[in-house]
């Protein structure tokens, strides 16, 4: 791990300071040294497992907001359809109250 830190942290230095020097100096960017080699070729791996770990990240957060909507969802229908069975039990109850005392009057 701590070669991927100083991969990170080395590599926006060195550029910072790369700059800075070609700049005072007048070289050229196109110039590659063996330590630029070097160094590319240290850091090659940290790029693909770094993609790895953001696609793993992302798809992590993706299911977890799903699992949170699908749960949102599902304790709003089950609302929704509590409510509905309630309704309808006071409507059949309602109904059966009504066609005894109708049945009662005649």
């Amino acid at each position: 791990m701590e070669g991927v830190t100083f991969c990170f942290i080395h590599k926006g230095a060195n550029k910072i300071a790369r700059v800075l020097a070609d700049n005072a100096l007048g070289i050229d960017e196109d110039t590659f040294s063996m330590e630029d080699y070097l160094y590319q070729k240290r850091c090659e791996g940290v790029d693909f497992w770094r993609w790895v770990l953001i696609f793993v990240l992302v798809g992590v957060d993706i299911w977890r907001w799903m699992l949170i909507l699908g749960l949102w969802v599902l304790c709003f229908a089950s609302v929704v359809v509590e409510e509905g069975i309630r309704d309808e039990w006071r409507s059949s109850s309602g109904k059966e109250e009504n066609r005894g005392e109708d049945d009662a009057v005649w």
